[in-house]
């Protein structure tokens, strides 16, 4: 009787363990146990993923039509049930990243409006006209939308953004046993890095304050009782410090301490004492190879390139209330052999490359019931 009763022990003590979060190509996951687990908690899934599906930039364009092909099941494989998605420029990379999500069991929430002026991308040799770049994407068996999805656009952005109308796309979901939920993306302006100086260059701190508080707006007009934000916000938690070339330990950037004063937000990641946090970095010049091919085809000092290591990618939530536990890890941050073209669009020998300039995040939220 006692090598039965073992084999049912370690059944049970391996479906016990499964229910962590799964590995998706990334780092290890942790978890932080912030409070006992109610039995009317919910489980969620959540990722979020710059796709750098730029086709108006040459290092992006070559590889695109691969990673275009590769990106829905790379995602899905994460058994996300929410996902979040920016720099899904173009209409036609949106028409067939919907279809092909759709047949993988999601639902698609996207406002798109071709805005972005056709000769920019023209001269890259794309003719097709661009969209805000974000979509959501929400398993089927997980929620029911609500309504039509919602944008925004931000009154000012910098660089190359004033090419698009970006902004603040948003939805509201239920989910059985967690009620009404808001969903809210964005891809955020950035600020140059001169590497002269070894810093962040002083013009643009006010648009992206303000940008900011576009979204914590955007997320408030919302009717969830349940707030969940994912996003490239292209800004690291604390501040850059020039003199010590790094980042702060204790002091916050301008932007995460609007998130977190103002916008009254949770950074999932943080809470789920991920063991890279806060210097998880989404965006690496070291270790990203779309980033140092980037620099070789360009040839020059282009905007991020060259700025620090950091995490630009979040995943944040209010209130923090309803948290009872996280685990979280960084996702797709292996390369891969990839299809490549020339600049006329014709074959090239194949690359092993990452499937974006970013890296992504997969978070595993323990959340209790709602109205």
């Amino acid at each position: 009787m006692r090598q039965p009763m073992l084999l049912v022990i370690a059944v049970l003590l391996g479906i016990f363990l499964s229910g962590g979060c799964k590995h998706a190509g990334g780092d290890s996951a942790v978890s932080s146990v912030m409070q006992p687990t109610h039995s009317k908690s919910v489980r969620v899934r959540i990722a979020t993923m710059n796709l750098f599906l730029q086709r108006s930039d040459k290092n992006a364009a070559a590889s695109a039509d691969a990673r275009l092909h590769a990106f829905p099941k790379a995602l899905a494989a994460t058994h996300a049930d929410i996902i979040f998605v920016q720099e899904l420029w173009s209409a036609d990379d949106r028409a067939f990243f919907e279809a092909a999500m759709t047949s993988l069991g999601y639902r698609v929430v996207s406002k798109d409006d071709s805005s972005l002026k056709r000769t920019i991308a023209t001269m890259a040799g794309y003719s097709g006209l661009y969209s805000n770049g974000l979509a959501i994407f929400v398993r089927l068996q997980f929620a029911e939308i609500l309504g039509p999805p919602r944008f925004v656009e931000f009154s000012d952005t910098l660089n190359y953004d004033n090419y698009a109308h970006k902004g603040v796309l948003s939805t509201t979901i239920r989910v059985p046993g967690l009620g009404t939920i808001d969903l809210v993306t964005t891809q955020t302006s950035y600020r140059n890095f001169d590497r002269k100086t070894g810093d962040f260059t002083p013009d643009g701190r006010q648009v992206l304050d303000d940008q900011i508080r576009t979204i914590l707006t955007a997320m408030d007009a919302g009717t969830g009782t349940l707030k969940i934000f994912g996003g490239d916000l292209n800004t690291h938690p604390f501040a850059w410090q020039a003199a010590k070339q790094q980042f702060s330990s204790s002091i916050h950037s301008e932007v995460y301490q609007i998130l977190l004063t103002e916008g009254h937000l949770a950074d999932a990641i943080e809470l789920a004492k991920t063991p890279c946090w806060p210097r998880c970095a989404t965006w690496s010049n070291t270790k990203n190879t779309q980033i140092k091919r980037g620099l070789k085809v360009s040839g020059g000092p282009d905007i991020s390139g060259y700025a620090p290591d950091s995490q630009i990618d979040y995943v944040m939530l209010k209130p923090a209330s309803r948290l009872q536990s996280a685990h979280s890890q960084m996702i797709l941050t292996q390369p891969m052999s990839l299809e490549m073209q020339d600049d006329n669009h014709g074959a090239a020998p194949p690359e092993m490359l990452h499937l974006s300039d970013h890296f992504g995040w997969l978070v595993e939220l323990e959340l209790t019931g709602g109205p």
